[in-house]
């Protein structure tokens, strides 16, 4: 009996157990399935990511960005230092093209003024003059002294209208240049903001294809931590049921109980005799007195005779 009912206790136990381990035990080898789909599902969205970058030539960070947009703000910078140094030059050239137009000297030119070398030629020019209007009051024109003056002052005017067409041209020049540069400015700066603005369009799909890893990545921690459950679960040797007290042999028996047994058999045997006896006697209608004729008969006794009377 005892090990009846330790076997019934651990088979409820083992049920239990079976019930709770048996649907995380399923429930692992789903999610082991689908870890492979959803590993597979990261694997594609990262390669495609990469792919992408590789393609259009983008880093992981903002740093390639970021140096071309430095880059097109410099070129920005000196766009706008370029223009004003073409309209400064286009403004000199222009105004010294007006007064010429107009019959003025070159040497009215403020670029001509402020030139430090023309200004010591005109000094010695000035100079020379001077000695040469000395020398013609005192000497001939064939003289070698007066020659020798008007040589040099020739040489000096030449020198003087040199480096004045030299300043006029020099201005012409700056003009030209300052415009070729602000061209080559300009065409340097569209070509950058095209390739911001492409990097920029690029940049844009990165955010997406990252979620996408992301999203990817977060479904399969998911499932991954589901099925570690699941597998801790489906390995779990224990469960909630505790057989506190098992059964063992009694000590005394249960049955049968002696002095019980005896003092119940000696009443019961008590009554049963008896029973027995006045059941006996009721069936044995032997006539024993005068009452029992009586009552047998129905009718009176008249006399009775003892024993021994003739």
């Amino acid at each position: 009996a005892a090990a009846l009912a330790n076997a019934f206790a651990q088979a409820y136990i083992d049920t239990t157990l079976e019930l709770s381990v048996e649907p995380a035990r399923k429930s692992a080898e789903w999610f082991e399935k689908q870890q492979a789909d959803l590993r597979a599902r990261v694997e594609q969205a990262q390669r495609k990511l990469s792919a992408y970058q590789q393609n259009k030539n983008i880093t992981a960070t903002d740093e390639r960005l970021d140096v071309e947009t430095e880059r097109f703000a410099a070129l920005t910078s000196q766009m706008v230092g370029a223009q004003a140094q073409t309209y400064d030059a286009e403004s000199r050239q222009r105004q010294m093209e007006e007064m010429l137009a107009k019959g003025s000297s070159m040497e009215t030119l403020p670029e001509v003024l402020a030139n430090g070398f023309i200004q010591s030629l005109k000094a010695e020019l000035l100079r020379q003059e001077a000695k040469l209007a000395d020398l013609s009051e005192k000497l001939g024109t064939n003289h070698p002294q007066y020659q020798r003056a008007v040589a040099e002052v020739k040489n000096l005017r030449e020198k003087l209208d040199k480096e004045m067409m030299s300043v006029t041209s020099g201005i012409r020049n700056n003009a030209r240049l300052a415009q070729r540069r602000e061209a080559a400015l300009k065409a340097s700066l569209e070509a950058q903001k095209a390739k911001v603005m492409k990097f920029k369009q690029s940049r844009d799909e990165i955010p997406t294809l990252m979620r996408e890893v992301e999203s990817a990545q977060r479904a399969y921690e998911v499932a991954l931590e589901r099925y570690n459950q699941s597998a801790m679960q489906s390995r779990i040797s224990q469960t909630n049921v505790v057989l506190l007290n098992p059964a063992v042999d009694p000590v005394n028996p249960s049955s049968p109980k002696v002095l019980l047994n005896m003092a119940l058999s000696v009443g019961l045997g008590v009554m049963l005799s008896l029973g027995l006896a006045l059941l006996l006697e009721l069936l044995d209608r032997r006539v024993r007195s005068e009452l029992d004729l009586s009552e047998a008969l129905g009718l009176p006794v008249l006399g009775v005779l003892a024993k021994g009377t003739a």
